[in-house]
């Protein structure tokens, strides 16, 4: 039995192609605002110190390597920027390789890990169990 339940969620974010200046900082505003959508903007926003993000970038074909690796830095460097009580940001973040969508989606999916008693007094959830 785990004695500390968890949440892990995933949130696909798009960062429209183009320019790559700056692309943390585009991605963070679009992740807040599907966050708002979503009503889940306190996750972020309120003393919620996630257990582990990960994130992978989704680019299009023609982006070079150097490129994805400054974009990949960039979002590292925003979820950093985030309530961490538990160890470094930088242990707790990891980057997945680059994938380019079938679709030709382009953007940020990030999974982070929560504790469970955390999101639901901050979600306002009634615990089941």
């Amino acid at each position: 039995m785990e004695t500390n339940p968890t949440y892990e969620f995933r949130w696909d974010v798009e960062v429209p192609g183009g320019t790559t200046r700056r692309y943390g900082q585009k991605f963070m505003k679009q992740w807040k605002r599907v966050l708002q959508a979503q009503k889940m903007a306190p996750l972020v926003s309120s003393k919620l110190s996630p257990h582990h993000a990960r994130f992978q970038l989704c680019v299009a074909e023609e982006v070079e390597t150097p490129e994805v690796c400054a974009c990949e830095a960039e979002v590292a460097a925003e979820l950093a920027h985030l309530r961490w009580t538990e160890g470094a940001p930088e242990q707790r973040i990891e980057g997945e390789s680059a994938d380019r969508h079938p679709a030709g989606w382009q953007g940020v999916r990030v999974w982070m890990t929560f504790a469970r008693q955390d999101v639901e007094s901050v979600l306002g959830k009634k615990s089941r169990i």
